[in-house]
């Protein structure tokens, strides 16, 4: 018997550790208007999830999540360019998502623009 069936979860293991980290890093980096925004996405996301009675990442993914508020969109046309958010849930969230943004940007956060990214 080989080892490679273990190496191939140590490698699955050691893969999503890194995008833990990867993650993490990415979160450390937005400024504080974004990480008010996230907090308010992920309150939006359990809320959501709790309503439909499903796991919050059916709502959006942590990946989703840091995609959105790194880009801080303006418009749901900025919404569009992430990829990995389906049409479903650009229509069932997406006016919430540049409503939480919008409130952010009221709250003090900078008018700039932020990166057009994927998830």
């Amino acid at each position: 018997m080989t080892g490679t069936s273990t190496e191939g979860l140590s490698a699955r293991a050691d893969a999503r550790l890194t995008r833990r980290f990867e993650d993490a890093a990415r979160l450390a980096a937005l400024d504080p208007a974004r990480r008010r925004y996230y907090r308010d996405l992920v309150a939006m996301r359990l809320a959501r999830a709790r309503e439909a009675e499903f796991p919050a990442y059916h709502v959006l993914t942590d990946r989703q999540l840091l995609a959105v508020c790194e880009l801080f969109p303006e418009t749901a046309e900025e919404i569009e360019v992430l990829s990995g958010l389906s049409p479903r849930k650009r229509t069932a969230w997406g006016a919430e998502i540049l409503a939480l943004a919008q409130a952010a940007r009221r709250a003090g956060a900078p008018a700039g623009e932020g990166q057009k990214i994927g998830v």
